[in-house]
């Protein structure tokens, strides 16, 4: 029904939803794609460089050893997704929503996220170097085996969040605000933590070398079987806080208020 000088129907309307596609060892260079929605997607072995990627719906999306280089998405909306083995470097992340993703050995290099809101994400032994993370907003989080290296985090807002096994080195936190968080057999190395605010924390076997932690407020935590070493605190306030079993090496605190600890 067209000639060679002419235009398709599919030509002229690209289809922009796709449903329950297999997509097996795809290379994706320089694509944009504006308010796609995808539903029930396979990919699997796909190399995507350079995209653009706007305004889209991803529902219950399997990827398995996806590379994804520089890359920019803006307004994204993923919801039941299960990623396994990415490789992800220099992407950018803005005004995201993630719900119920699952992601599973990930390593992610130089990364920016930038107003995203996640809600009870699984993060199973995930690798992340030099992210940068503005704004973000977390709720129900799971991280098991995570190794955080050169992170800043600036603003960021975390609800119930539960972080087993984590490595966090060199890390930067800016104004964080941590709810109800549970963390088990966590070590941090060289971490500077500045206003932040702690609600509610439980924190067991964890080992931290060399923080600095300035104008942090923690309300109501209970630490067990910590380690602190070299660490520097400045104009911290804790209230009600429970510590059992900790011990601390050559720390320096300067102007902190205690009320109701033991």
């Amino acid at each position: 029904y067209t000639r060679s000088d002419t235009l398709s129907l599919h030509d002229a309307l690209p289809i922009s939803t796709v449903v329950g596609a297999t997509v097996v060892g795809a290379t994706v260079v320089g694509a944009t794609v504006v308010g796609a929605t995808v539903v029930g997607v396979t990919v699997v072995g796909a190399t995507v460089v350079g995209a653009t990627v706007v305004g889209a719906t991803v529902v219950g999306a399997t990827v398995v050893g996806a590379t994804v280089v520089g890359a920019t998405v803006v307004g994204a909306t993923v919801v039941g997704a299960t990623v396994v083995g990415a490789t992800v470097v220099g992407v950018t992340v803005v005004g995201a929503t993630v719900v119920g993703a699952t992601v599973v050995g990930a390593t992610v290099v130089g990364v920016t996220v930038v107003g995203a809101t996640v809600v009870g994400a699984t993060v199973v032994g995930a690798t992340v170097v030099g992210a940068t993370v503005v704004g973000a907003t977390v709720v129900g989080a799971t991280v098991v085996g995570a190794t955080v290296v050169g992170a800043t985090v600036v603003g960021a807002t975390v609800v119930g969040a539960t972080v087993v096994g984590a490595t966090v080195v060199g890390a930067t936190v800016v104004g964080a605000t941590v709810v109800g968080a549970t963390v088990v057999g966590a070590t941090v190395v060289g971490a500077t933590v500045v206003g932040a605010t702690v609600v509610g924390a439980i924190v067991v076997g964890a080992t931290v070398v060399g923080a600095i932690v300035v104008g942090a407020t923690v309300v109501g935590a209970t630490v067990v079987g910590a380690t602190v070493v070299g660490a520097t605190v400045v104009g911290a306030t804790v209230v009600g806080a429970t510590v059992v079993g900790a011990t601390v090496v050559g720390a320096m605190v300067v102007g902190a208020t205690v009320v109701g600890a033991v």
